[in-house]
């Protein structure tokens, strides 16, 4: 009796089905890195990396490089942090990682599984402000303009305040300006008309306070792209 227990135990665990850690084994081993003659993935859709407040705060910033298994469906499975100045800033890059979707790499047509980095950067506002001053629009690899709604706008960067006129000054009288205005690539602003105003004062002088803000660009698909951005600039005496 004894023996014929054994030999049941023995049938039944060779017919145990593979569990979810053996499945994620046999696709680590079947990845790949992306290299010659294939494409790699492509980044259909992402959410905008949370910055974490309390590390933003204690002026803690810098790059993390996350290694990431793409299935061939386009999924991310799994992720390694490459390199991270700090763990919160490692954490918020993998919860932005795994949110992304792509379209798998390809090898001679086919998806394949492959292992893949994304940089994320986490910038204090100093160190924005003067990337967007260096930044070269045509250097930029940037997405075709959006036609819907279904982008990451622009943020706030650098403000400026509007000067007030010595004629301003005297008629204390406040206004609004509504701008529309071009932000393009590398966050600056371009191309400003006046959509409402009280006045030809009011608008030069929101004009110029526009033109001298910076942002940080809007985004689709992870890749800058210039927008069409209403401003509205308000005059307080």
């Amino acid at each position: 009796m004894r023996r014929f227990t054994g030999l049941l135990c023995c049938a039944f665990v060779c017919l145990v089905p593979l569990g979810p850690a053996s499945r994620a084994s046999s696709l680590e081993d079947e990845a790949v890195e992306v290299g010659p003659g294939m494409e790699p993935p492509k980044l259909l859709t992402s959410i905008r990396t949370h910055y974490p407040a309390a590390a933003k705060d204690e002026g803690v910033g810098g790059t993390v490089v996350v290694r990431a298994l793409i299935d061939r469906k386009g999924r991310v499975k799994k992720t390694e942090i490459v390199s991270s100045p700090d763990k919160r800033l490692a954490k918020a890059a993998v919860n932005a990682m795994t949110m992304r979707e792509y379209a798998p790499a390809t090898r001679d047509g086919e998806p394949v599984a492959v292992w893949w980095k994304e940089t994320f950067e986490f910038r204090l506002n100093a160190d924005e402000v003067a990337r967007i001053l260096a930044c070269d629009p045509s250097k930029v690899e940037a997405g075709d303009p959006p036609t819907d709604t279904n982008f990451d706008p622009p943020v706030i960067a650098r403000t400026v305040d509007p000067i007030l006129s010595e004629r301003m000054i005297l008629r204390r009288q406040p206004g609004t300006v509504v701008l529309q205005c071009k932000v393009n690539v590398c966050g600056r602003v371009e191309d400003c008309k006046v959509l409402k105003s009280n006045g030809a004062d009011f608008s030069a002088s929101a004009i110029e306070a526009a033109q001298q803000r910076l942002y940080r660009p809007a985004t689709k698909n992870g890749r800058p792209v210039a927008i069409q951005f209403t401003i509205r600039i308000d005059f307080r005496m």
